[in-house]
């Protein structure tokens, strides 16, 4: 798995390249954990994604809230993390768009999670 963090106006944009699983979970939730601002995590290039990695997804979402920081998936519904966020009836948990620039918009506008 590949990380990368930039920042995307005044949100920190982490975008993941590969798998999402038991070896790189880790990684992905200190990635977000380091974030000083809201989160808009680009998901669109994950093949997989295991129970690790979601559960990364909603530690992260979790300790960002205690910092009044929030989170905003990019993903593809018909893609790997869409459909495994609807097999686990998850897509409601999490604020989801299909583009980045829509993701840090909602952040900026105080929508979300």
């Amino acid at each position: 798995m590949k990380l990368t963090t930039d920042n995307h106006g005044a949100v920190t944009l982490v975008a993941v390249d590969g798998d999402v699983d038991l070896a790189s979970s880790g990684d992905l939730e200190a990635a977000l954990e380091a974030a000083e601002s809201d989160v808009v995590l680009d998901l669109r290039r994950v093949g997989f994604m295991d129970s690790s990695g979601l559960n990364s997804l909603l530690t992260a979402s979790r300790k960002l809230d205690e910092r009044s920081r929030r989170l905003a998936l990019v993903i593809e519904p018909a893609g790997t993390v869409g459909r495994l966020l609807d097999i686990t009836q998850l897509g409601d948990v999490f604020s989801w768009f299909e583009d980045v620039d829509a993701a840090a918009a909602s952040l900026d506008a105080g929508e979300g999670s």
